[in-house]
This record gives C-alpha cells, structure tokens and sequence, in this order.
C-alpha cells in the first residue's frame, strides 16, 4: 500500500469550526437586529444612554456584514464538504490504484497475489 493519504478528519474538523463560526454569526446577527431601533425613533436603552436614529443605522450595518460573513461562511463550508468528498474519491482511486501496481509487481515477481 502507499503512504499516499488526504486528512479527511482534519479538514472534518475545519468544517466543523466553520459552521460554529457560522451558528455564532447568525446569533451576534439576531442580537443586532433586536437591538435596531426604527427610523426617527428616539429613546433611552435599559442602562439610560440615550440611542436614536444614528444607532439603529450603526446595528443596520452590523447587521449587513453579519449577513456578509454569514454567507461566507456558508461557502467555505460548502467549498471544503466539496474538497473534502474529491479527496476521498482520489483517496480511494489511489489506493486501487497502488493494489492494482503491486498485484503486477508480485505476479512479474513469481509471486502469486
């Protein structure tokens, strides 16, 4: 057999991080939009700073570029489930392949395989 091999659970495990960091995103994302104040409003928060129509802008943009590394996330994700199921197929190939060249190797020997 050959010492050819791909980490498939390594790149499981990137996989996994990324999506944590994906479910953490999305959780900041739900607390921005909670927190975003209607246009025009004006009011005092729980802890009486004064918030209005700048902040509700501020958590909109937030907002946006949580939506951002959301759905970047998401593409890396998909990007290494796809190398990771191209690395197994070559992975698999490989290894037939390798059996296959020490099967002739041992019958060129006189060896029976």
């Amino acid at each position: 057999m050959s010492g050819f091999s791909v980490d498939v659970e390594s790149l499981g495990r990137f996989r996994a991080a990324v999506e944590r960091a994906q479910d953490q995103v999305s959780k900041l994302k739900s607390l921005a939009e909670g927190a975003r104040l209607g246009p025009g409003t004006f009011t005092r928060t729980p802890g009486g700073q004064r918030a209005d129509a700048a902040h509700a802008e501020m958590l909109e943009g937030i907002g946006k570029a949580l939506n951002t590394a959301v759905g970047r996330l998401r593409k890396v994700a998909e990007a290494t489930g796809k190398t990771m199921d191209n690395y197994k197929g070559v992975d698999e190939k490989h290894a037939a392949a390798m059996s296959g060249i020490e099967e002739q190797l041992d019958i060129r020997r006189g060896h029976q395989p």
